[in-house]
């Protein structure tokens, strides 16, 4: 694990390996140990890198990397699993090859400079980010992994393409101008984070998960991204017959084997590794899968919070004292999080509003002490039914859709009036408020389509509209979503897994791990594993109205069932409260609307409501605040 960055100009630049180096340094917490340059000052190409060493310790796993051939320059973020099959192949194809050490950053090059970058791409199996540049052909290829677990930046400025793992190493150049995009900052503030290709600055980009670039020049801004991994093609290519007709036994079986092999791949290192460990499914089963394969003790981690309702850490104490790990936990207080808040935007580069980015980073913290490696349940509810709001989504929209969408339109738009209307349409019985306030009700009734109700349902919507001034809100369904060819829990999963998971999850886990020096991997996310997981029966992966099925009967050869059967719990920190209490102060100057009308972003008016509304207990509107105040916050630091 690493990180990268990098910029090439069109002109001769001057003090071209000084501006790489200063680039290099902003990003110095990814990679620890170790950080080089490489400069071409004739062709105006520069490469930096910093290392976190994991595979292969000797200086034969520095980068950047050069390829025998003399062809290649790289630099790459992440790990290759299968790389030492790869080596075995080109072996075999290469009888003259000669390898200098055993890192897979040197396997990736030779197999981009024997296959090429495309057919390269479909051969590896890990999370990466690649960046190459080809001198035969004066071209550069930037590559990410198929889920985004592994981010890529890259921008354009007057007289360069600069790019880098995080925002940071781009703002290091002296052309960086970072024009803030208010259309970003809307779907931001809708969703918690900005999705790519999306970046909060203007003409600067996120590559997207599973795709690749080649850019012919330091100006080549119509070159665009293509995907040589594609979920959409999974399921619309995908022949269930097969797995439709086996039993349930085989299927567990089939599971159960391949996941236990991706645990296995993601366990090389030549440094100590560990594991999280909520006391979930998902991470329990791959905790429980690492115990099943080593024959020492797995290090596990923990942290947990003694407000009820906050703490998993009595849960993760249970399965690691049934499976023998050797475990860590850390209770914190609440001004230990709350100590966190401020470092937050410099973590996250842009606006970033998950707010169990701060336990996340904080049990990083803790594994950091002891191991360089942690192993992670990422992936488990996208794949396998795990979210709430899926049967929730699918409950409400049974309801509301036996009704014209005309009449919908109307209803929807009378806000709280309509309230008492609307409640018993949505739920089937009163006191649906309970769950939903009445501006989200009426806002959910209004849905013109299912995937249009299920973006409504996760949006931390604001009433009044939008909040950003100059802005027009756009719409939620895209070209793909209308190609999606599955059922109605299946378009939810496939649209949480194109966008919720890598511009939130994954960016959550990586800049919080990364902030510390700590590599994750996600046995979960295996590609192949994925593409297995698609291919299976909708009801094997939700029985009886309850996801994760598979994964609760897998873990049960492993666990008690009473570690098993419990309600899941959210990896959070109690913002409501805090915002009526410790961090009211904080907050309340953050979204003072002279300041707000001041900075010319947002509407003030819509903000002080509901900020009234929430210190008054009328509401819980802690999403919605907590994704302004982290812009704010951001804004301070970086606007």
């Amino acid at each position: 694990m690493c990180g990268i960055a990098g910029f090439w100009s069109s002109s001769a630049v001057d003090q071209g390996s000084r501006i790489m180096t200063r680039m290099n340094d902003a990003i110095r917490h990814r990679g620890p140990d170790g950080g080089d340059c490489f400069a071409d000052d004739d062709k105006h190409f520069y490469l930096g890198h910093r290392r976190l060493s994991i595979v292969e310790l000797s200086d034969a796993g520095r980068q950047p990397m050069h390829s025998a051939c003399g062809r290649y320059n790289m630099v790459f973020n992440g790990e290759i699993y299968n790389h030492l099959a790869l080596r075995e192949q080109l072996t075999a194809e290469q009888a003259s090859i000669s390898w200098r050490g055993g890192s897979d950053s040197e396997t990736l090059l030779a197999a981009v400079s024997h296959w090429g970058m495309e057919k390269a791409l479909t051969l590896i199996n890990g999370m990466f980010v690649i960046v190459i540049r080809d001198k035969a052909s004066n071209t550069l290829h930037m590559a990410r992994d198929r889920l985004g677990e592994k981010p890529l930046y890259y921008g354009f400025t007057r007289t360069s393409v600069v790019f880098g793992s995080e925002l940071k190493a781009l703002r290091a150049h002296p052309e960086w101008e970072g024009e803030l995009d208010r259309e970003s900052l809307d779907a931001y503030l809708r969703w918690s984070s900005v999705p790519s290709p999306r970046t909060i600055y203007r003409n600067v980009f996120m590559l997207p998960a599973g795709q690749w670039v080649t850019l012919h020049s330091p100006h080549d801004t119509e070159s665009t991204p293509v995907p040589f991994w594609d979920v959409l093609s999974l399921y619309r290519n995908n022949d269930h017959s097969a797995l439709e007709s086996a039993s349930d036994d085989d299927l567990l079986t089939t599971l159960e084997a391949r996941l236990k092999a991706s645990v296995k791949s993601r366990l090389m290192a030549d440094v100590p590794l560990g594991a999280f460990l909520s006391g979930g499914i998902d991470s329990s089963l791959v905790v429980a899968l690492m115990q099943d394969i080593t024959s020492q003790p797995v290090k596990t981690f923990t942290i947990g919070f003694h407000e009820a309702g906050y703490d998993e850490a009595v849960h993760a104490r249970a399965v690691a004292k049934h499976l023998g790990t050797e475990h860590t936990e850390l209770y914190v207080t609440d001004e230990d999080a709350r100590n966190v808040i401020p470092d937050l935007s410099q973590m996250w580069d842009e606006p970033f509003a998950d707010s169990s980015q701060i336990p996340t980073f904080l049990v990083s913290k803790l594994a950091q002490s002891s191991v360089k490696v942690a192993l992670t349940g990422d992936g488990g509810d996208e794949l396998f039914c795990g979210y709430s709001r899926y049967k929730k989504a699918a409950s409400i929209w049974s309801r509301i859709k036996q009704h014209p969408t005309a009449i919908r339109q109307v209803l929807g738009a009378t806000g709280e009036a309509g309230t008492a209307m609307l409640t018993p349409l949505l739920s089937g019985r009163r006191g649906a408020g309970a769950v939903f306030d009445a501006q989200k009700l009426s806002y959910l009734y209004g849905a013109g389509s299912a995937d249009e109700l299920y973006m409504r349902l996760v949006e931390k919507n604001v009433p009044g509209g939008v909040l950003v001034k100059g802005v027009k809100r756009s719409k939620y369904d895209t070209p793909v979503m209308a190609k999606f060819p599955g059922s109605f829990v299946q378009r939810m999963m496939f649209r949480d897994m194109l966008q919720y998971l890598p511009n939130t999850v994954l960016t959550k886990v990586d800049r919080a791990s990364m902030a510390v020096g700590l590599e994750t991997r996600a046995p979960l996310l295996d590609h192949e594993l994925v593409e297995f997981a698609i291919g299976l029966p909708i009801d094997f992966r939700q029985r009886n109205g309850s996801g994760k099925w598979p994964l609760k009967r897998i873990l049960g050869h492993y666990v008690p069932q009473s570690m098993i059967d419990r309600p899941k719990q959210g990896f959070g920190v109690p913002v409501d409260s805090w915002l009526r209490g410790p961090l009211k102060a904080w907050a309340s100057d953050l979204l003072d609307p002279a300041r707000i009308n001041r900075d010319g972003y947002l509407h003030a008016a819509p903000i002080a409501k509901i900020w009234d509304q929430h210190l008054k207990g009328q509401f819980s509107w802690q999403y919605q605040l907590w994704n302004v105040l982290m812009f704010q916050s951001w804004l301070d630091r970086h606007g």
